[in-house]
């Protein structure tokens, strides 16, 4: 017998066993509800998906700060959430990638819950939106809305939604292959409409659009969601220039930047009374920008730590009027 190889077998089925402790599982059936009563405990619930199914947890306690877990069947932490339902309910919006058993874990932010807990689920069929294409949601009261369209890594697109009432909404995409979040955002668009300008995507196949309301309310009339191809907008010492506050508060830009090089970003505006904020998006905790107001030209210094493509964000406050921006990028000389 090789006792090396049972031992390592016995230490790993100990380690998954420790992920989830002895309790009894009920199996969910999406569309109903469990209650339950917790004591300084968890809950835990099985449930079998294929890949490309969509399945949504909102678990709400009066009692304890709710959080959802959901674990795979080797004990892996694929997706959580804590506060994304009201108040500091739990909401989750899980995108299956690989078809399996699957393990919802309830428990809450201090991992000790104790009280009484209402979880709802659901399979929801998100809409499909064609890419270069819009599509109209019908909210019928619902909280969140859930779409979806297919990608290919490297492509770079525009998401955007539009309330026909006015509503101060948000979104978020995930991609379906790994559950990461690849964009977001609440009112980059016109008024207060979210717009997530010039993503990147990362991976090729499906990606979910979550759209919800920013506050804890019901969302009412209709949702225009549009999905747009796009490139990648290169700057250098030639300029460009864009117009912002129209539809986008928005312009993302990519340089072509050498490491250890300087360079300075200058932003000239057409108008002196604007705010405006420049940030570098090279990987930093905290990227180097600026915010300023009522001035009409900025520059910006910037040595980059790495070679290759770079970056930087435009975010102009609109307040419902547009403007022009006049943007370069030049590589100071040594």
């Amino acid at each position: 017998m090789n006792y090396k190889r049972t031992l390592v077998a016995f230490l790993a089925l100990v380690l998954v066993l420790a992920a989830f402790p002895a309790l009894a599982q009920e199996t969910i059936v999406p569309g109903e509800t469990y209650t339950g009563t917790l004591e300084a405990s968890n809950a835990q619930y099985s449930f079998s998906a294929a890949a490309g199914d969509l399945f949504v947890f909102a678990l709400n306690s009066d009692d304890f700060d709710a959080k959802v877990e959901v674990y795979d069947g080797n004990g892996n932490l694929i997706a959580e959430d804590d506060d994304s339902g009201e108040g500091r309910n739990a909401l989750l919006a899980f995108p299956v990638a690989e078809a399996g058993d699957y393990t919802l874990r309830v428990t809450s932010w201090s991992g000790e819950p104790s009280g009484t807990y209402t979880l709802e689920t659901q399979q929801v069929t998100p809409v499909a939106v064609p890419v270069d294409g819009s599509v109209e949601l019908a909210t019928d009261g619902a909280n969140p809305l859930y779409a979806m369209f297919e990608g290919e890594a490297g492509d770079v697109v525009n998401v955007w939604a539009i309330s026909n009432n006015d509503e101060d909404t948000k979104i978020s995409i995930v991609s379906f292959n790994d559950g990461e979040q690849v964009g977001e955002d609440d009112d980059n668009g016109p008024g207060t409409n979210p717009y997530v300008r010039r993503l990147v995507l990362p991976n090729t196949g499906s990606y979910l659009v979550t759209v919800s309301p920013l506050f804890d309310r019901e969302l009412t009339g209709s949702i225009s969601l549009n999905i747009e191809t796009t490139d990648k907008l290169f700057v250098d010492e030639a300029g460009i220039t864009v117009t912002l506050g129209e539809l986008n508060e928005t312009e993302v830009f990519t340089m072509n930047a050498e490491s250890g090089a300087s360079y300075i970003i200058t932003i000239s505006s057409a108008s002196a009374d604007v705010s405006y904020r420049l940030e570098i998006r090279d990987g930093s905790f905290f990227g180097p920008g600026a915010s300023v107001n009522d001035i009409s030209l900025l520059g910006v210094g910037y040595t980059p730590s790495f070679g290759g493509e770079i970056e930087f964000v435009l975010d102009y406050s609109a307040f419902g009027s547009s403007n022009e921006f006049t943007v370069n990028v030049q590589q100071l000389s040594e």
